[in-house]
């Protein structure tokens, strides 16, 4: 206990952020002193550590709200592992202990958690909600720019370049521990930002200063007017989903929606991610990994359409080592597949496969699409019922003496066959 409260003073407090700080203390009081507070530093071991984990996941919450769990989340773990790495890695420099015990720690992972955002078929129902309660202006922006609740509520008149069509974010309003509200720098440095806003959002701004002349603030709350609470433009926000009907999503998820949209409708990630206040793109590209996967399918199907355009100039070339069968522009269609099973019988005799060749292929019938055989015969299938076979060149040749595209007697050898 004492030499985390003196590291916390001496080291801590000064050099991190109001909100760290803090965050640092609720860590330090309320997770820490109560359970291995009184163990002596050169006496803390992994152990200890790593029983002080387990006791706060199953029941380190201190207020327990409606549907919540009496544990604490693997992410706030974490941060306490974080936390009391640094201060005992501070320990050890200062050579008040050999080593840092929560080097052998087994961490717990962090939860994966499913993101949600406003599907764009709800977004104008949620701005008619929005619209009825007189709010449109915030929670345009707030669609338009994805920034924090902190962001929104701290933004100055002064913040707002008209004719440029930016928002300066060098603010936010966060809540302390104990349930204060601090004005504080953003995030980190990359959080202090300009975000360019659309031309209707500029508007709608303007119409909202002309409420409130006299008022620095750019949304000031209509009970005191003074700068909103974060907590109550995320009641607002829960009040507008159950006016519209839809389901319940987080305020911040309003953010996550901004940022998808964005990539879904072709912004490059770095903007996004300048937009976002990010530290690097990087953390953008991991946190919507969903949104640039459309976008590499997109890549896909653009390059299977190039590729496809370049395929068509090549087509009737002649394969090496093989002749051409069929004339240009034939099609002919029999996908590839590999699996498993055994040869085939004798020069097509009665056997179970070849029955089923004559089952479903009548004499003389025409048969369209795809061909591909390769010099490896490595692909055959017409159904389920066929699988590799160690002479597959056969099997085709049969095909396609049913198919009376190959005459009788008349077989296939590797290379011989292929499309254009």
């Amino acid at each position: 206990a004492t030499w985390l409260r003196t590291w916390y003073e001496l080291y801590a407090k000064l050099n991190v952020r109001t909100a760290t700080a803090n965050r640092y203390e609720l860590i330090i009081e309320h997770y820490t002193i109560p359970r291995i507070g009184s163990v002596k530093l050169k006496k803390l071991t992994t152990r200890h550590l790593q029983k002080l984990y387990k006791e706060l996941l199953e029941g380190g919450r201190i207020h327990i709200g409606k549907n919540q769990d009496k544990g604490l989340s693997t992410t706030t773990v974490r941060s306490v592992h974080l936390m009391l790495h640094y201060a005992l890695d501070r320990a050890v420099k200062e050579r008040l202990i050999q080593r840092n015990p929560s080097e052998d720690c087994i961490v717990p992972k962090p939860r994966k958690l499913d993101m949600k955002i406003l599907p764009p078929k709800h977004i104008h129902a949620y701005l008619e909600a929005v619209q009825a309660r007189g709010l449109l202006p915030m929670f345009y922006l707030e669609l338009a720019s994805g920034l924090r609740k902190g962001e929104l509520v701290a933004l100055r008149w002064e913040d707002v370049d008209i004719q440029s069509r930016t928002i300066s974010i060098s603010r936010q309003y966060v809540r302390n521990p104990d349930g204060s509200l601090e004005l504080t720098r953003p995030k980190t440095e990359n959080s202090v930002r300009l975000v360019s806003i659309p031309q209707a959002a500029v508007e709608l701004l303007l119409q909202e200063h002309e409420k409130h002349p006299d008022s620095p603030y750019l949304f000031p709350s209509p009970l005191t007017g003074e700068m909103y609470h974060p907590d109550s433009v995320v009641n607002l926000h829960k009040k507008i989903l159950k006016d519209a009907g839809l389901e319940d999503i987080r305020f911040h998820d309003l953010r996550h929606t901004f940022a998808t949209t964005a990539l879904q409708n072709g912004v490059d990630v770095k903007t996004v991610s300048s937009m976002l206040g990010h530290y690097d793109a990087g953390f953008t590209l991991r946190t919507y990994t969903h949104a640039t996967r459309q976008k590499q399918d997109e890549a896909a199907q653009t390059m299977g359409s190039i590729l496809g355009q370049v395929n068509k100039r090549v087509k009737g070339s002649k394969k090496p080592g093989g002749k051409q069968i069929f004339p240009s522009g034939t099609r002919l269609s029999f996908p590839a597949v590999s699996g498993v099973g055994r040869g085939v019988g004798q020069k097509f005799g009665a056997t179970p496969q070849n029955n089923y060749l004559q089952q479903k292929i009548p004499e003389n019938r025409s048969f369209q699409g795809f061909l591909k055989l390769d010099s490896n015969l490595d692909i055959f299938r017409s159904c389920e019922r066929f699988r590799k076979c160690t002479q597959p060149a056969f099997w085709l040749a049969a095909l396609l003496r049913r198919t009376n595209v190959l005459a009788e007697g008349q077989n296939l050898g590797a290379g011989q066959l292929y499309f254009a």
